[in-house]
C-alpha cells in the first residue's frame, strides 16, 4: 500500500481581529497567553449608541522612539559638526533632511528648523532650555572624556565638563551648534545600561 506525505500549507497573518463582548476580560486573556501582538479586539457593545461600527481597541503606545528629528538652522553646518567633528556616517541624504547610520538604535535625522516646525504645527522661534536632553551612555569614564573632547574640538558648547555625578555616575554635557543638549555618561551600576557603543 503506497503512502504519501504532504507538507501542510502554512498561512501567515500580521494580526487577527476578534469581536468580543468584554474587552477587558479579553485583554487579560491575550496578555496571559502572550498573544498581545497578534490579536486586535473589537466590540460592538450596544451600550455605545453613538457607534454604528465596531470599536477598534488599539494597543497602548510603547515606550519606543521610531526616530529622532532635530530641526536645524543650517543643514551644512549641522552635517559638518556631526560627520567631521563626531564621526557620524550619513545613511540617507534627501537634501531637506538627512539621516545617520544608527547601528540598530533609533535613527537620528536633521530637518530644516522652519520646515520641521511647520510640519508639526508649531512656531520655530524659541530660546532657553527646550526640556529635551539626548543621552549617550558609554562603558568607561575615559570614553566620556574622549567624546566630550571631540565635541568641544568640533565647536560644541560645553555646558558641564565631564566629572563625577551626584548619583554616582560620571558624565558631562554639551550643546551642538543648534543648541541641542547631549548628556554623555557612564555608570558602573550594573551592566544593563542602554549603551550607545
Amino acid at each position: 500500500m503506497a503512502t504519501s506525505t504532504s507538507t501542510p500549507a502554512t498561512a501567515s497573518t500580521a494580526s487577527i481581529s476578534l469581536d468580543v463582548a468584554d474587552v477587558e476580560a479579553a485583554r487579560r486573556f491575550r496578555s496571559a497567553f502572550g498573544v498581545d501582538e497578534w490579536l486586535r479586539l473589537l466590540t460592538s457593545d450596544a451600550r455605545c449608541p453613538t457607534h454604528t461600527q465596531p470599536l477598534l481597541m488599539e494597543y497602548d503606545m510603547k515606550a519606543y522612539v521610531s526616530s529622532i528629528l532635530l530641526g536645524v538652522r543650517d543643514m551644512d553646518r549641522a552635517k559638518q559638526f556631526y560627520t567631521e567633528g563626531l564621526g557620524w556616517k550619513v545613511s540617507k541624504d534627501y537634501g531637506i533632511s538627512v539621516f545617520f547610520e544608527s547601528d540598530g538604535a533609533s535613527p537620528v535625522g536633521f530637518y530644516g528648523r522652519e520646515g520641521l516646525a511647520e510640519q508639526v504645527g508649531t512656531d520655530q522661534e524659541g530660546s532657553g532650555f527646550s526640556g529635551l536632553v539626548l543621552t549617550y551612555v558609554v562603558r568607561s569614564e575615559a570614553r566620556v572624556d574622549e567624546i566630550m573632547a571631540e565635541a568641544a574640538k568640533a565647536g560644541a558648547t560645553v555646558l558641564k565638563p565631564a566629572g563625577a555625578l551626584p548619583w554616582g555616575g560620571y558624565g558631562g554635557t554639551f550643546a551642538d551648534p543648534d543648541g541641542y543638549v547631549w548628556s554623555v555618561g557612564f555608570s558602573s551600576q550594573g551592566t544593563d545600561q542602554p549603551y550607545a557603543e
